[in-house]
């Protein structure tokens, strides 16, 4: 009889006196190690049997202990399932299955052959309503992400630099220029957009006094064109030029408008630098980086080199937008630019609200391929364990009593790993619901968040920009 004959014999003959239920016998070979993918990340379950040993060491040899095994074929939780798919404890892929006694550690050696990896529903990303791919005159518009609500604010200078004729010549002064502009911009905007507008500099007085010269003269509101430009036919450019007050000022306008829920723009037309000796780059960069987290642009309107220098000066310190404007057609340039994000805005909401129905099919057969790419490793699986089971009952290795028990172990845990994938797919489509609510808001009541990028594109909750600048689409 060849040696490896007689230690088989040997052990069916110990198991037998020590009263074991021998299962699974291999001629004098292991099985290969398994090979496992990285999980990244991901927590694996602690496999204390596992620790790494030096040649030599008995802990090499060493059986899992039966915590590990339990955890490993029936696991709480299915993210303990997925990541044991992934990675496979050392010990399972070590252990050499003939010093294995009981049908459940012989089972979890099986497994470790053929299991996995299960799909998780942390990596499904749902379909996104795709953003309109366009070039703006600047690229940080392309930045600025969609979301449901978008509140603009003008701050306009109506200090008496402003009675200045806008072009030597022309007869009309910046103010003049600066309201027939405002008007054709605020009638041509998208009716969603809410706007606002903050005037400084118009009231005279001792320096003290005009240089808190700063008001609100119409809250955010959309559909307000007429409202605003009433109110701004009423005041009479006087004073000094407290720019860096008024930047102060406006946040407090966005009261309710935190950045993770609304598109901030603060537009400033202005004529001149700080005349009051308050620090406008100072307010400016507390104001960038509030909760609000506006867009700031500013337009400078015929001003001399060294307002220009002032201006361009405090965008740089917030990465605002500037230009000095000379002129009727680059301010209307200037205008443009904001129109143009408006608009597409506009567009992508009422795609929004048209797809609707669309969005939700799609992302409900989004969790049917999840469940389908799970139920095909769990098949997989099943398959492969069953296989090896057929050729050693076949073989003559494995007596019925012994495959019927394993058997049992394994429709064990089948059921448990379908029952794992049931609470998987149930995470995953309370995520789409979620979505789909955010949208349904969005398209009802406009008050909800809808982020390229949820995560930052409309469907992926992973990538949640929470209020970063990532580029909506096709952005630098």
């Amino acid at each position: 009889m060849p040696a490896s004959w007689r230690k088989t014999a040997l052990l069916i003959i110990i198991s037998m006196m020590a009263g074991a239920s021998l299962t699974l016998l291999v001629r004098g070979e292991a099985f290969p190690v398994a090979t496992s993918s990285p999980v990244g990340d991901r927590a694996v379950p602690a496999d204390p049997a596992a620790q790494e040993a030096a040649p030599g060491d008995d802990r090499a040899d060493r059986e899992p202990d039966h915590g590990l095994i339990q955890s490993f074929l029936y696991p709480h939780d299915w993210k303990t399932l997925i990541a044991y798919s992934r990675e496979i404890p050392t010990v399972l892929q070590r252990a050499d299955v003939r010093r294995f006694d009981d049908p459940e550690r012989q089972l979890a050696h099986l497994v470790a052959r053929h299991v996995g990896p299960y799909p998780s529903p942390d990596d499904v990303d749902f379909a996104f309503l795709p953003v309109p791919e366009d070039t703006f005159f600047d690229p940080r518009y392309r930045k600025a992400l969609f979301k449901a609500n978008v509140n603009m604010e003008i701050l306009l200078d109506a200090s008496g630099s402003m009675n200045e004729d806008f072009a030597p010549g022309g007869g009309k002064s910046k103010w003049t220029i600066a309201l027939q502009e405002l008007e054709t911009f605020l009638t041509r905007l998208p009716p969603n957009v809410n706007v606002a507008l903050r005037v400084f500099g118009h009231h005279t007085g001792p320096e003290a006094e005009g240089c808190l010269s700063s008001e609100l003269l119409l809250s955010f509101a959309p559909k307000n064109a007429g409202a605003i430009m009433q109110a701004a036919a009423r005041v009479v450019p006087a004073g000094f030029t407290p720019l860096a007050y008024a930047l102060n000022q406006a946040e407090g306008d966005f009261a309710g408008k935190d950045a993770a829920d609304h598109a901030n723009f603060v537009f400033v037309l202005t004529d001149g630098m700080e005349t009051c000796g308050g620090d406008p780059v100072a307010e400016a960069q507390a104001l960038k980086a509030s909760r609000v987290e506006p867009l700031i642009h500013i337009i400078g309107l015929g001003v001399n080199a060294t307002e220009d220098a002032a201006l361009r000066s405090l965008a740089q310190s917030v990465d605002a937008i500037y230009a000095r404007v000379e002129n009727l057609t680059q301010l209307q340039e200037q205008m443009d630019e904001i129109m143009q994000w408006a608009k597409m805005w506009d567009a992508w909401r009422d795609k929004a609200k048209h797809d609707l129905w669309m969005e939700r099919l799609t992302s409900s057969i989004v969790v049917s391929q999840f469940t389908i790419a799970w139920d095909k490793a769990e098949e997989q699986e099943v398959e492969g364990v069953n296989g090896e089971l057929k050729r050693l009952l076949e073989a003559g290795e494995l007596d019925r009593t012994a495959y019927d028990t394993m058997l049992s172990f394994l429709e064990r845990r089948v059921k448990r790993v379908r029952a794992l994938r049931d609470e998987a797919r149930a995470a995953l489509d309370a995520r789409r619901l979620a979505i789909y609510d955010r949208l349904t808001k969005l398209s009802e009541t406009k008050e909800a968040m809808i982020e390229p990028g949820l995560g930052g594109d409309l469907f992926s909750p992973g990538r949640l920009r929470n209020g970063d600048e990532t580029p909506v689409h096709g952005s630098p």
